[in-house]
């Protein structure tokens, strides 16, 4: 007959779940835009803990995420005894694409002796100001009943990013002389003939445009 002992962990199951009881609305994403993700954290089983013991080195992860272009942001901070709830910020304009989007919220919350928790996930559409940063004419001077380009570019009002996919209208003094799309660097072209002698003002010209999660910014026409 042999005696011993042999060491058990026992491990508890951690809750997460955001104190924000709705989706967020809709935000724009200018120079200080943030949201507040708040989460509070609990132990699951029949005594419910509503604070997790400091020993248990609890941290919480907030996700925010988006598919359009990559963009990724995340904040982390220690959990203690004391405090249930936990909240931190999220800057959109940190991500590579300027920000817009639909973004994907969510946490997660990890401690020794403790299975992970994770929460639901929840959205965010995030749009952005774009503005006519840049137009050429080429050639210039021209002579007459010669094709003449017209290149415009747009960037985000308030990070330069290039916006891609934004319609853009070239106007000669009040007539519309041709559209296109933006392409990944931000810039479009139009050509036209000019069939008449003189001097013109070429505008390039945007609107708002939501399918690519983008309003018209300060600098609309250049």
């Amino acid at each position: 007959l042999m005696n011993g002992s042999r060491t058990v962990n026992v491990y508890g199951q951690l809750l997460i779940a955001f104190t924000n009881t709705t989706e967020w609305p809709a935000i724009n994403a200018t120079e200080n835009s943030t949201v507040e993700l708040r989460f509070n954290v609990t132990t699951a089983g029949p005594e419910n803990r509503t604070a997790i013991a400091s020993d248990y080195a609890a941290t919480v992860r907030a996700n925010a995420t988006t598919p359009y272009d990559g963009g990724t942001t995340n904040a982390s901070a220690s959990y203690n005894s004391t405090i249930q709830t936990w909240n931190t910020t999220v800057r959109f304009l940190d991500a590579p694409n300027g920000g817009v989007g639909i973004w994907n919220l969510s946490g997660n919350a990890s401690a020794r002796f403790m299975f992970d928790g994770s929460t639901t996930v929840r959205n965010i559409t995030v749009y952005g100001y774009a503005n006519v940063t840049g137009i050429s004419v080429v050639p210039t001077p021209i002579d007459a009943y010669n094709t003449q380009t017209v290149y415009c570019n747009v960037s985000n009002q308030y990070t330069s990013v290039p916006v891609s996919g934004m319609n853009v209208t070239v106007i000669q003094d009040g007539v519309v002389r041709g559209w296109n799309v933006t392409n990944g660097t931000g810039e479009m072209y139009v050509q036209y003939q000019q069939s008449v002698q003189g001097v013109f003002n070429v505008t390039c010209s945007i609107d708002d445009d939501l399918s690519i999660y983008y309003y018209a910014g300060d600098e609309r026409n250049m």
